[in-house]
């Protein structure tokens, strides 16, 4: 009973004349039969590089969001936990222990730290991601959006190191810049 579905096939380096005129015929033929759908590569290929564009930034700002909630949360908790220790840290101070090696031992804390943050993210993000493409937009992910992922996740831990490493360094410097007595005295 008729023709129902036929495709045709183009050259990738076709003329835009060559293009609009193959579906001027194309359009001329669909439209003559009653209820005819025409869809586009073109048109699909645009839609699907905007739907994984979109993707992609609706990964980052999520991600990007949490991330920023919880690092701040993060530094608050342990720059607090280490102002509470001010006062062992001034008697390690008075105890001839150098600067240097405050930082070192602070800054070892820290690397742990961010060692089990950095370990726990991974998982944790791309399950977040994968979930969020399960619910929101379909399962599009692909493996090139994971290391897109894990990019933006080393950025997110080197960042975290670096604000680890200032977090010691002010410790350290809060330490030895004030006297022993008001160190001591602080958690008091």
């Amino acid at each position: 009973a008729g023709i129902n579905n036929f495709t045709v096939y183009l050259e990738k380096d076709i003329s835009d004349a060559d293009y609009k005129n193959v579906e001027e015929k194309f359009n001329r033929i669909a439209f003559s039969t009653q209820g005819a759908i025409i869809s586009r590569s073109k048109e699909i290929e645009a839609f699907n590089y905007l739907l994984q564009e979109a993707t992609q930034l609706s990964y980052t700002v999520v991600l990007g969001i949490l991330g920023v909630f919880a690092g701040i949360v993060l530094v608050s908790v342990i720059y607090g936990n280490l102002l509470q220790r001010q006062r062992m840290f001034g008697i390690l101070r008075a105890a001839g222990y150098r600067k240097r090696y405050l930082f070192r031992a602070v800054w070892l804390e820290m690397l742990a730290y961010w060692a089990a943050i950095t370990m726990l993210s991974y998982p944790i993000a791309l399950y977040a991601a994968y979930q969020f493409s399960l619910k929101v937009v379909n399962p599009i992910m692909q493996a090139a959006d994971l290391w897109m992922l894990a990019g933006k996740i080393s950025i997110f831990a080197g960042g975290l190191l670096l604000i680890f490493t200032l977090i010691a360094w002010l410790i350290t410097r809060g330490v030895f810049k004030k006297s022993i007595s008001s160190c001591i005295r602080f958690a008091e």
